[in-house]
């Protein structure tokens, strides 16, 4: 009985959202249809976040000195996109060969000045996209399809760096059109914003080849039911973010399938570190001992994987810390009692911070996490927030005592998980001002050799991250998809991405199954 109100529910709440839908102006079989659990921002200047929604869809308008690596058979390779090489001139600077007529999506042609315009804007450490860079970049236009681009110091990560930065056109930055709308030189079009659909058509003129389709629609579902069936009645040809209990579902219908890819996101509980109690290690030490991984994984299932590390396992070095934090109520209390703590009713409530909608299971891992800590003594006020207002508390300072999250970056780069969150000068998050943390970051991304940057971060970083723990590592995710079977060259990437161009629909929803 239960179940069936539960799915009378969601056909009213998939009726209602495919009322609202948008028309669409040409034949089904041209267009394609993604349900994004995440919403876009609504600003369009790349360098103004780090919400993996807007990136996702700037990932199919704009395009990168190299392609997004993640996903390919050798993920450390670079594959050339509006760079076409690349070799390095001296310890500070490397010269970029840029690739020849290639034009942005308003007809102004590509070259090395909208590179040096992108790079130098995207160097302003109060911009959320500077995260992603190694610190300051200075670029010198050599020719129209030439740049040198110079660092303060030898850094070993910059070339994956440059894979997550939207090269835009310079006239744009200057003009500031970069919030209103996307203009870059990728294969799809911006054309127009209904409601929560953003509609993109084909760029025709690419200079990798026009997509097979016409129209790309992303469309934002918060709840993930609503996804699920919207996928099952054909409305949606793929959906992200699947809850392990509907792969059943999917798996079940010959109409549609599924695509599982352990991630390069991990999911954190982050600690307000400069907040008490949290400013005091042994503190996040104790909640992290009272914190059972294991049972978070298992609540998951097919969504999440256990880790070892402030990384995942596809990040360039990667290791199974020696020092990784288990699970140990005892050694959580005694803690505590250091911390001053011998008496629990002096220890303050926490205000714990959660989503509902995007990521899945979280509200029931909250749930887990919150009894877990009361076990110690630990009281916790659970808030549970639309994606939109978990999104804002993510990065107020003032937003609780902690908050969980997932960090994805489609590079090998582990620089642009563990400095933007944890380096001094981001303070992003975490909050966290440790010179110990800061200077090891510092150490291993000077090391231009390779192996000898590996060694650093196994031995000295990520151990000492571990210690001092300013977020725990949950798990990392597992993205799991859900796509109809009339839909070709569907794939998804670690990085929570696919690849538009070469998808196809050789028939539409209302001829898929006829014989």
């Amino acid at each position: 009985m239960k179940k069936t109100i539960l799915f009378s529910l969601v056909a009213v709440a998939v009726t209602l959202s495919l009322c609202l839908m948008p028309a669409y102006s040409v034949e089904d079989r041209d267009v394609f249809r993604f349900a994004s659990a995440e919403p876009l921002t609504g600003n369009w200047d790349t360098t103004s976040h780090t919400i993996l929604a807007q990136i996702g869809i700037e990932n199919h308008i704009f395009d990168k000195l190299f392609a997004e690596p993640c996903g390919v058979d050798n993920p450390s390779k670079l594959i050339p996109a509006l760079a076409v090489s690349y070799k390095r001139v001296d310890p500070l600077t490397l010269e970029f060969k840029l690739r020849k007529g290639v034009k942005f999506h308003d007809g102004t042609p590509f070259s090395a000045k909208d590179v040096k315009a992108t790079l130098d804007y995207y160097s302003d450490p109060q911009k959320p996209g500077f995260g992603w860079l190694p610190g300051k970049l200075e670029t010198k236009v050599v020719d129209d399809y030439t740049v040198h681009v110079k660092t303060e110091k030898p850094v070993g990560s910059l070339i994956y760096s440059l894979g997550l930065v939207s090269i835009m056109s310079a006239a744009d930055i200057a003009s500031g059109k970069i919030k209103d709308r996307p203009n870059g030189t990728g294969p799809w079009k911006f054309v127009k914003q209904e409601g929560d659909t953003t509609i993109l058509a084909a760029n025709a003129d690419y200079w990798a080849g026009p997509p097979k389709l016409k129209e790309f629609h992303w469309i934002y579902v918060p709840n993930s039911s609503v996804r699920l069936f919207g996928l099952l009645s054909g409305e949606y040809d793929a959906i992200e973010r699947v809850e392990s209990e509907h792969i059943g579902s999917i798996e079940e219908n010959k109409n549609t399938a599924v695509i599982k890819a352990p991630s390069v996101e991990n999911k954190w509980l982050i600690f307000r570190c400069q907040k008490p109690p949290f400013n005091d290690v042994r503190v996040r030490q104790a909640i992290s001992h009272a914190i059972d991984r294991e049972g978070i994984v298992h609540i998951l299932g097919a969504a999440g994987n256990p880790v070892a590390a402030h990384i995942p396992p596809a990040k360039f070095g990667y290791i199974e810390c020696p020092n990784n934090i288990k699970y140990d109520p005892a050694k959580a209390k005694k803690l505590l009692a250091e911390a001053g703590y011998k008496d629990m009713s002096k220890f303050p409530t926490l205000e714990y911070i959660t989503s509902t909608g995007f990521y899945p299971k979280t509200k029931e891992y909250a749930e887990y996490i919150a009894a877990s800590l009361g076990t110690i003594g630990v009281k916790v006020k659970l808030k549970v927030l639309e994606t939109a207002p978990w999104l804002e508390s993510l990065y107020n300072p003032e937003a609780g005592h902690m908050i969980d999250t997932g960090w994805c970056s489609g590079t090998p780069e582990p620089d642009q998980i563990i400095r933007t969150i944890f380096h001094r000068s981001t303070k992003r998050m975490t909050f966290i001002d440790d010179k110990e943390i800061s200077d090891s970051l510092d150490k291993e991304q000077a090391a231009v050799n390779l192996d000898e940057r590996k060694k650093i971060l196994q031995t000295e970083t990520l151990p000492l991250l571990m210690e001092k723990v300013p977020a725990l590592p949950l798990f990392t995710s597992v993205f799991i998809w859900g796509y109809r079977t009339n839909v070709k060259n569907f794939k998804g990437w670690p990085s929570n991405f696919f690849y538009l161009k070469d998808i196809e629909k050789p028939y539409g929803k209302n001829d898929v199954y006829k014989e």
